[in-house]
């Protein structure tokens, strides 16, 4: 199953990062750079080189831009290794793509007014580039060119004349002296009479998949259309039939057989209404589409224009897909997308993964860091698995929450080490729901006593998060910020955590072992109590209010020298809330129609009580 709505909101209008965006922003050499708003989509191909085709940086407007070929080997280093023919009409590569052979190919994109004609260029292995075809206007600018490899053969969209794709067949992809002559107008017409002209294009081994882009007002002008071609002929299908303004500004086919397209609002053509910005996929070979991503239809609404794509022979590539601002817009931070099973797992090695052009969804291609980790869009039900030996000295401050019914999974090993933990080393994990970081980022404070890490005990399978205890006197851990900030009444509120106790309760002084309150002042505690005539050894008790108005013995009793799983779902209401506790994933507490919290207030406190010879906590 296709897992929807895997496609993060991104800022789509501005360049395509396969990288992180500021780092685009500290770049002081603009003379070999890239301007990432007068670029399109960005390249890997089977040696590990990111190629990006626009204007160089040094552009402000005003003074002459100079269009560039840029190769990176690291995505934030570029070299301008092939000015355009058409060098100083604000151009640039739609697209690249890769042959058997490891030639790289491109076509320039420059406006009707500054070209001189459709320009293609070919680079050999040897890292040469050279200008192999040229179309004279009326045909006067490449939009993206395409080798199939379950066709062995090119196919070149040009534009604007509408007169059919150009083809190049097997034998001359790898042969020197080619020209414009060796290209073969293919499809002239669709089926219903009409001039073809496509954008983006992509395969599998059934059918060629094109994006419509006909001058001609039809019905089809901007539909999806599959084509077969047998090599001796082609016949095409329409097979979406977008009603609406939108250029298709990328397609890709994914490892495991999903079709995507991408298209983006444009007015153009008398379409001045009905914009379209979305992402569709299909897996099925085209037969029908699914919207996993719609950017609104809006005049300023924007679809994801550009993005990063790979070589059908690059292998260290699995499904990233990239866009966001460098220069000549606002910085931020490269995010990603991605259409991939439910229930997936992530890996994640510090010393052995890769971030970028690895997508972690392997074992033996992890990611590397927390920060690109953060950006992963993580759904209820996945899980991050922390392999290797490593030591994340960073806090991890992730977007993604699972729900009550899916948790999302942080799996480690004894060798791989979260570090920090108290106020001066904020706690590696700090999730943040489903909110902007900007709003909902915590730390967890100390209070009455330091909190200290504590290695003669571990948790396996889990023991990248953190193990503390409480050193001295009764110590509490806190998580004020996330509390004050958000949580009110008729929300839900949800804690997960692992608690240890390494004997048995025996005193009944300072009991509490979790408490939530408002800043109302009106709290529910959890307290563990030591054996007597009225409790249980280590048992549980729920208590609401200051003069505690309720009090609800579970009956049961917590296992000293063993490791629980403590999950709490509260439901906050004046009247009728709910507190449920689970241990171990066994149902100790539902206690219902009780008061939660104050009305009009917000929790204002989350706190974790320990003692140094009892209370344990595992936090992640």
């Amino acid at each position: 199953m296709i897992q929807k709505d895997k496609i993060t909101s991104i800022n789509q209008l501005y360049g395509v990062l396969m990288f992180d965006g500021n780092k685009w922003h500290t770049v002081t050499d603009k003379m070999t750079f890239p301007r990432a708003d007068l670029s399109m989509n960005m390249f890997l191909d089977s040696r590990g080189i990111i190629y990006v085709g626009g204007v160089r940086a040094d552009y402000t407007g005003s003074n002459t831009p100079y269009s560039f070929i840029f190769e990176s080997t690291d995505g934030l280093n570029f070299t301008p290794v092939q000015q355009f023919i058409d060098a100083t009409g604000v151009g640039k590569i739609w697209n690249f793509t890769e042959d058997k052979y490891g030639n790289v190919w491109a076509g320039e994109y420059t406006t009707h007014s500054k070209t001189t004609g459709g320009h293609l260029w070919r680079r050999r292995p040897n890292g040469i580039w050279t200008n192999v075809a040229n179309w004279a206007p009326p045909e006067d600018h490449i939009h993206q060119v395409y080798y199939c490899p379950f066709r062995d053969a090119l196919y070149v969209a040009i534009g604007d004349r509408d007169h059919g794709i150009l083809k190049l067949p097997s034998d001359k992809i790898n042969a020197d002296g080619i020209s414009a002559s060796d290209f073969n107008f293919i499809l002239p017409i669709d089926p219903n009479g009409k001039g073809v002209e496509v954008t983006a294009i992509t395969s599998d081994s059934l059918y060629i998949y094109v994006g419509m882009d006909m001058h001609a007002p039809n019905t089809n002008a901007r539909s999806i259309a599959r084509i077969t071609d047998s090599g001796i002929s082609q016949s095409m299908e329409y097979v979406y039939p977008l009603a609406g303004c939108g250029v298709w500004g990328w397609a890709d086919v994914d490892d495991a057989g999903n079709i995507i397209f991408s298209v983006r609002a444009i007015n153009e053509w008398s379409c001045t209404d009905n914009y379209v910005n979305q992402i569709l996929v299909s897996n099925d070979h085209g037969t029908t589409w699914t919207i996993v991503k719609d950017f609104g239809s809006s005049p300023t609404s924007s679809g994801m224009d550009h993005a990063g794509l790979a070589s059908y022979y690059a292998t260290n590539w699995s499904g990233l897909y990239g866009s966001g601002n460098g220069w000549g817009g606002k910085s931020l931070r490269g995010t990603i997308g991605r259409v991939l099973p439910a229930n997936t797992t992530f890996y994640v090695d510090g010393n052995n993964g890769i971030d970028w052009t690895n997508f972690g969804t392997d074992q033996t291609r992890p990611i590397k860091t927390l920060n690109y980790l953060e950006l992963l869009d993580i759904h209820p039900g996945d899980t991050v698995v922390f392999t290797g030996a490593s030591t994340y000295g960073s806090p991890l401050i992730a977007g993604w929450s699972g729900n009550e019914a899916n948790n999302i999974y942080l799996r480690g090993n004894t060798t791989s080490i979260f570090s920090g933990g108290n106020v001066a080393h904020i706690p590696t994990v700090a999730e943040t729901f489903e909110s902007a970081k900007a709003s909902w980022n915590f730390t967890l404070n100390e209070a009455g006593g330091p909190i200290t890490a504590d290695t003669s005990i571990f948790h396996e399978g889990v023991q990248s998060a953190k193990i503390v205890r409480g050193s001295s006197g009764t110590t509490s851990l806190s998580l004020k910020n996330v509390a004050t900030a958000n949580v009110a009444e008729n929300d839900k509120f949800y804690i997960s955590y692992w608690l240890y106790y390494p004997s048995d309760i025996t005193s009944s002084n300072d009991t509490t072992m979790l408490r939530m309150y408002d800043n109302a002042n009106y709290e529910m505690l959890l307290q563990i109590r030591p054996s007597s005539v009225t409790h249980l050894i280590n048992e549980l008790t729920f208590v609401t209010s200051s003069n505690s108005a309720t009090i609800v013995p579970s009956r049961k009793s917590l296992t000293s020298g063993t490791w629980h799983k403590i999950d709490i779902e509260a439901s906050m209401h004046t009247t009728s809330g709910y507190f449920k506790m689970y241990v171990d994933d066994e149902l100790w507490f539902f206690i219902n129609g009780i008061k939660t919290i104050t009305s009009g207030a917000k929790l204002n406190n989350v706190q974790f009580f320990f003692k140094p010879e009892s209370n344990h906590l595992l936090y992640r």
